[in-house]
């Protein structure tokens, strides 16, 4: 891999690489199954109070966009149960009244093979995942991004022929009062948040990304802007490393850190965009 330079000015700076699985898509086993629309799920409901949640956040360096809820859910033993001829599903719900969106943390995580996790909105017009074998990594920690709504469901499906038990342990209900694409108008971080389409000189556009991640200082989620660095490697040798200020997620958890590709406007200073392109986790690898 080429060796890269950075250097710095005024602001200091952290290079981070990522790890984890971009989804790998699917429809949930349970939509195959018609009498599931009208079954009961276990759940559990929750209530945002969103001034107190905005009054919550300590990190003025950053943009904040939701508080977490601390729990210990074992999603196995507590979820609804449906047996299929070929397997097993397991589902979820959560409910958060008053929510822009809800997200979920994992204390442990760990999917065996051919076995799929998915997360979807009441309405099941998003749909997250498939989240299979290929997100498991040696923290055993995961992170899904908010589902828009005042409701997430999630499900998990275990074919018979698999014996290995997954651990799906929730740790953490992320309780969203902003969308992150809210930073990109806001003043109250100075420049961090700068439309790229409004900038000229920038010969690589596609390098510029977002990230969310969980402060352990104040419970608190914050969105700050990065940027990936090794855009010239071959595609067989990609390592991710994401430059990004370095007063932004000094207290982050990074193995639940989310990283949001091509979220980015069609043209300066209008709306629009995706934050569908995710990836989650990181380590640190160098500061300056």
């Amino acid at each position: 891999m080429k060796k890269i330079l950075l250097t710095t000015a005024v602001i200091s700076l952290s290079l981070l690489n990522l790890f984890g699985q971009i989804s790998e898509y699917g429809i949930p086993k349970s939509f195959e199954i018609k009498e599931n629309n009208k079954r009961n799920i276990n759940s559990n409901s929750y209530i945002l109070d969103i001034e107190t949640a905005i009054k919550q956040a300590k990190n003025d360096s950053a943009f904040a966009v939701g508080i977490a809820k601390q729990v210990n859910i074992d999603l196995i033993t507590s979820c609804t149960l449906i047996k299929t001829n070929d397997g097993k599903i397991y589902l979820y719900q959560v409910d958060v009244q008053n929510a822009f969106g809800i997200g979920v943390d994992f204390s442990n995580f760990f999917i065996p093979e051919n076995c799929n996790l998915f997360a979807y909105n009441e309405e099941r017009t998003i749909i997250l995942g498939a989240y299979t074998s290929r997100n498991n990594n040696s923290s055993e920690k995961f992170s899904i991004q908010p589902i828009p709504g005042e409701t997430l469901i999630l499900e998990y499906y275990q074919p018979d022929t698999i014996e290995i038990l997954p651990k799906l342990v929730i740790n953490r209900i992320g309780m969203f009062y902003r969308d992150i694409s809210e930073a990109d108008n806001t003043k109250t971080v100075g420049d961090c948040f700068e439309d790229v389409h409004c900038e000229s000189g920038i010969d690589v556009e596609r390098s510029v990304l977002k990230w969310r991640f969980y402060d352990t200082n104040d419970e608190c989620y914050y969105v700050c802007s990065c940027a990936l660095v090794n855009q010239d490697v071959i595609s067989n040798d990609v390592k991710p490393y994401i430059l990004t200020a370095n007063h932004c997620g000094k207290n982050a958890e990074l193995s639940t850190t989310m990283f949001y590709f091509n979220y980015q406007h069609p043209d300066c200073n209008t709306s629009g965009g995706t934050t569908m392109f995710t990836m989650v986790g990181a380590s640190k690898k160098a500061k300056r």
